[in-house]
């Protein structure tokens, strides 16, 4: 044996000494194994729904010290985002204890061929350490390093090739399928990338291609309909050299814009696992604009109907009582902060029925809050994909919570907007005014309270009444009677017109939203938060006024106003 295969040989076998080491005992077949140290299999058991959801049929087996999962895969049904969501999730709450390990052929592409696990250069002298998450391939890789400093948490994996390929080591065509090389971190597109930009590619194909968008989905409902994964995963393969010619002739007949159709190649790979697992489109209808589009619709249709004597499920264990029939609903067994979009969308549904509010309208609300996101870190005051705020401390006990379960984050979400719905009706009643009965008005008036607390909503009644303005009309709640407003040329500036023998101004001082902002109390904004949202109004300073401005302009679906 030459030196250099003697040398490659060494890692390997090192690679596998660390691999005993960290997970005795690795079942011969390979695939995927996920192990925590603790001192007994019961203090596992809370994890062990996301464990059942990250990975394909596992089979649990215990030791001193040691509960261990394997499998022969990861779950088909998690994307690569939702995967890596939930690992990092279970990093943050077991840290060191939790290890990860992927056979070479787990780690490869999640369809397609199995490629050769990346692993260091000289991993002889540092086998000892262990491998980062961010060396996985397929759709998991270097997924942790998209993560922002506030929420990177990476799981300790390890890539260990089956055990076969040991035996062949020593073969050339072996050494240059198992060659070693350092990870590019900057050539393969990034899933959590491409879940950014998903949204985009599909409101653009919708609108400027309807007939391609049409051919696509349709071809997409065809191939979920196949009854296993690798027939999906073969029909996605066959077919989508023929999607790409689409896409070409698309952008040169000038339908598809040019940046677009590059996009569609460089996001080859996440494309077709999205296709083959049938959810290319629901982030795009879940999330992008024809789903806003769809909420102006729906804004447009019919009155609001509010009600000062609703009941709600307000204590703690009626609301978790409802958390938990939508789990059984959903079979979600365990906490978990990584649903798949059809989940969400389906837990949206249930809690808005329960509540009587449109799911949309709840979706829109999270949408502005997090983004969609199910977690988000870079808040310390709130948590979750409603951002329910840390003042909510009975929702935040239990071993059930929102911070720990995306399911009662949005339930608690739709009952604070139903609170929020029943406080207009009251304060506006207490005030001797008529209640709002324009969704758009209530909807606006129901995000500033969630914003910033129903306490609010005492004030912006009392200030209505006193400048009998129409409460069904947005601009006389910044104007006063018969105002209104302009937005400048560059859209990031509100120019309020004063109705006339007010004493409003331009910047709205002395409005309804000026005056209730200022009884409520002034909130300092950080530096960041000041210069991400600006002096909408130009008084000089940015406060909740611009919030509310920004937000409230929104919901009137007015593009001009630049987010």
């Amino acid at each position: 044996m030459s030196t250099p295969d003697a040398a490659r040989r060494m890692q390997w076998l090192s690679a596998l000494s660390v691999s005993v080491f960290l997970c005795q005992a690795l079942p011969a077949s390979g695939g995927v194994t996920l192990s925590l140290a603790v001192p007994s299999p019961e203090d596992a058991a809370e994890s062990e729904t996301s464990v059942l959801e990250l990975l394909s049929s596992p089979e649990r087996t215990t030791e001193p010290g040691l509960v261990r999962y394997h499998a022969a895969d990861w779950s088909a049904r998690l994307d690569g985002a939702s995967r890596v969501r939930l690992l990092a999730g279970l990093k943050a709450r077991w840290g060191s204890a939790l290890q990860v390990l992927e056979d070479a052929q787990a780690g490869g592409p999640a369809y397609g061929a199995p490629k050769a696990p990346r692993l260091p250069p000289g991993l002889g002298q540092a086998a000892l350490s262990r491998v980062p998450a961010s060396l996985l391939g397929g759709l998991h890789g270097q997924a942790y390093d998209n993560l922002g400093s506030g929420d990177r948490a990476e799981a300790d994996v390890l890539p260990v090739p089956a055990p076969e390929t040991y035996a062949a080591a020593g073969r050339a065509s072996a050494d240059a399928r198992w060659a070693l090389s350092a990870p590019d971190t900057k050539s393969a597109p990034q899933a959590k990338e491409f879940e950014d930009v998903v949204v985009e590619l599909i409101d653009e194909l919708s609108a400027r291609d309807p007939a391609l968008f049409a051919e696509i989905r349709a071809e997409e409902a065809r191939i979920r309909s196949l009854p296993t994964h690798e027939e999906r995963v073969a029909a996605v393969n066959a077919g989508y050299p023929l999607l790409e010619r689409h896409l070409d002739r698309s952008a040169a007949e000038g339908k598809l814009s040019p940046k677009g159709a590059a996009k569609w190649a460089v996001f080859r790979s996440q494309a077709k696992a999205a296709l083959a697992d049938g959810t290319l489109f629901e982030k795009a209808l879940f999330a992008g604009k024809a789903f806003d589009e769809k909420v102006q619709r729906l804004l447009d249709q019919g009155v609001t109907r509010l009600d000062p004597h609703r009941k709600l499920p307000e204590k703690r264990d009626e609301y978790m009582r409802l958390s938990r029939r939508i789990h059984e609903k959903l079979a979600v067994p365990g906490n978990s902060t990584a649903l798949t979009t059809r989940r969400l969308d389906e837990a949206f549904g249930l809690v808005g029925k329960e509540f009587g509010i449109r799911p949309e309208f709840l979706k829109y609300m999270a949408k502005t809050e997090s983004g969609l996101r199910q977690t988000v870190p870079s808040n310390p005051a709130a948590v979750g994909i409603m951002q329910i705020e840390n003042v909510h401390k009975e929702a935040y006990s239990g071993a059930r919570n929102v911070a720990n379960d995306t399911i009662t984050n949005i339930v608690y979400g739709g009952l604070l907007r139903a609170q929020t719905d029943r406080t207009i009706a009251k304060r506006f009643s207490e005030a001797g005014l008529a209640l709002p009965s324009n969704p758009r008005v209530v909807e606006f008036m129901g995000d500033l309270a969630y914003n910033r607390g129903p306490g609010l909503l005492k004030y912006i009644a009392q200030f209505a009444a006193q400048q009998k303005i129409d409460v069904d009309d947005f601009a006389e709640y910044v104007g006063g009677p018969g105002g209104s407003y302009k937005i400048s040329d560059d859209g990031q500036r509100v120019t309020v017109i004063p109705g006339p023998g007010t004493d409003i101004d331009k910047t709205g001082k002395n409005s309804v939203l000026a005056l209730a902002s200022e009884a409520v109390g002034r909130v300092q904004f950080s530096k960041k938060l000041a210069e991400g949202l600006g002096d909408r109004n130009g008084d000089g300073r940015v406060d909740h006024l611009d919030v509310w401005l920004t937000r409230g302009i929104k919901y009137l679906s007015d593009p001009k106003l630049h987010p």
